[in-house]
């Protein structure tokens, strides 16, 4: 058994954090995100936060997303959803 392969797009993702360039960081988080919550549901949500972190990083303070315990568009994604019902319940 050896350590799992990272993929390249969280590598690329945690090096533009690194360097400062939160909007790219952000995308990808968001794209890798919505990938995983089919392979890796339990990833998902962590990816989420990081994407909204590097977003405030970025200057962006203005959410993408309903607020919690607002009517949510249907569109919602499944971890989204999950984020913001923890989020409610902590």
């Amino acid at each position: 058994m050896g350590t799992p392969a990272i993929p390249p797009q969280l590598l690329r993702a945690n090096q533009w954090m690194a360097n400062g360039e939160y909007e790219n960081a952000a995308s990808a988080y968001k794209e890798l995100a919505r990938r995983a919550e089919e392979l890796f549901p339990q990833r998902a949500p962590f990816l989420y936060i990081e994407a909204g972190r590097a977003a405030i990083l970025n200057g962006q303070t203005k959410p993408e997303l309903p607020i919690c315990g607002a009517d949510s568009p249907s569109s919602l994604h499944k971890a989204e959803t999950i984020v913001c019902r923890q989020s409610v319940n902590i």
